[in-house]
């Protein structure tokens, strides 16, 4: 926490720090606050939850974990995807021995 609030606010309490206008982040400054006042983000904690920041934070934790395929790659896997039910085998390919 002290590297992240306005060193003024680094022992308030969680509870009381989501109250704060974002400008108490280190590295925000008050014009920050007047921006983001345009967009009904007035504190800490409507910063934590307001949807577009949450977006581009499950943005960036997917394109770490995401496979990197080319265009045709990626055209070819949602092929295979839409025919792949055909190509299950079926009971009397699983277990060839077993009449029914």
């Amino acid at each position: 926490i002290d590297l992240g609030l306005v060193k003024e606010h680094e022992t308030k309490s969680f509870r009381e720090m989501l109250g704060l206008p974002v400008s108490a982040l280190q590295g925000l400054s008050e014009s920050a606050d007047a921006c983001l006042k345009h967009h009904h983000v007035e504190t800490i904690e409507k910063l934590g939850k307001w949807k577009f920041l949450s977006v581009a934070e499950a943005l960036v934790t997917l394109a770490e974990a995401e496979e990197t395929l080319s265009d045709s790659e990626r055209h070819m896997e949602r092929e295979l995807h839409k025919i792949e039910p055909y190509n299950k085998p079926g009971f009397k390919e699983v277990f060839p021995k077993v009449s029914t």
